[in-house]
């Protein structure tokens, strides 16, 4: 049978793909190729150590802000309920961010527009609200309230 792998190397930013002749089809193959080049570009988005402090800061933060915003405006809101709500933000922000990146790599574009110069383009200033802001409102409309 054939074999196929995919490995990612963090340290040079390069993805292998092996492919030992066999039985493996071509779809397995295209797999393979499709995950290393996904791991691929999140490695490249995510090793350097600054990124890794500045998503972990923004994960704290985003929760953070939520227990605040929940003691000045949103006192309806319990406290489980703001921290998970900065949860969801935290993660999901980022993963917007990435997704987006991602886009624009496929794409071999640096910038989603040229309206906003030197910022990616308007849709980074958006990617992360369209990921996270569906995910809050079925928490608060199904689940917390």
């Amino acid at each position: 049978a054939g074999v196929v792998t995919a490995e990612v190397n963090l340290a040079t930013e390069k993805a292998t793909v092996t492919y030992v002749p066999g039985e493996a089809s071509h779809e397995d193959l295209v797999k393979a190729v499709e995950a290393a080049e996904l791991c691929e570009a999140m490695g490249k988005r995510l090793c350097d150590a600054h990124e890794w402090e500045g998503a972990c800061a923004g994960f704290f933060f985003a929760v953070l802000a939520f227990v605040i915003a929940r003691g000045l405006v949103l006192p309806f809101l319990p406290v489980s309920g703001a921290v998970i709500c900065g949860i969801l933000v935290g993660l999901f922000g980022q993963m917007g961010d990435l997704a987006e990146s991602l886009l624009k790599r496929d794409a071999g574009v640096k910038d989603s527009s040229s309206l906003i110069p030197g910022h990616g383009g308007v849709m980074d200033r958006f990617d992360s609200l369209m990921f996270v802001s569906p995910l809050v409102f079925l928490y608060l409309d199904f689940i917390l309230f």
